[in-house]
């Protein structure tokens, strides 16, 4: 691992970076396009908009911001240990997956190959948070396990009367607060 890369200065700030990118790809997208509706439309329907510049913003989008994703899974699984160097190297895959997400579009073929990593993205960066919360809870923290458990008990409540489309969005939003919180977090550690 590069020395360099293993500073939580620069790693917090890929993971702050990552998070504040992908909310302006979101809004980006949502501002190109009059057509798509919160709740009804799936953030992956940007990938596939008939307006040019929103389908280009989400999709490259999500490329870039997969590749954030996985520089900031490789800092955290290097900076820190136990369960948090767990979401760290699930953070990695999860990065992986969002790359995948944007340039497998759901238009790609039957969209099968998307569905897979849109699953996988979702799978994996939900194990992701949990693990971190184990893992800050273990290190000492209690403010940033307090609202990793409030944020999984908001995507756990709206698995119950919302849509799909609802849902997949109340949970990206959650996960780019955590992914914030942590590159704060992290950003504060200090090297020795």
């Amino acid at each position: 691992m590069n020395g360099k890369m293993c500073n939580p200065k620069l790693v917090g700030s890929i993971g702050i970076i990552g998070a504040l990118f992908f909310s302006a790809v979101w809004i980006i997208g949502v501002g190109a396009d009059s057509s798509w509706t919160l709740g009804e439309n799936t953030l992956s329907d940007m990938g596939i908009s008939d307006v040019e510049l929103t389908a280009n913003v989400f999709n490259y989008g999500c490329m870039v911001a997969g590749v954030l994703f996985t520089l900031f899974g490789i800092g955290k699984s290097s900076i820190e240990s136990g369960h948090n160097r767990t979401s760290g190297l699930l953070m990695i895959l999860a990065g992986i997956f969002l790359v995948g997400i944007g340039y497998f579009h759901k238009g790609w073929g039957d969209g099968t190959e998307h569905l897979m990593f849109a699953y996988l993205f979702f799978l994996v960066l939900c194990i992701s948070v949990l693990y971190s919360m184990a893992g800050d809870w273990d290190d000492g923290y209690r403010l940033t396990p307090a609202i990793t458990g409030v944020i999984t008990v908001v995507c756990l409540g709206c698995v119950f009367g919302t849509t799909l489309a609802m849902l997949e969005a109340m949970v990206v939003a959650c996960a780019l607060l955590w992914m914030l919180i942590q590159g704060v977090k992290i950003l504060r550690i200090r090297k020795d």
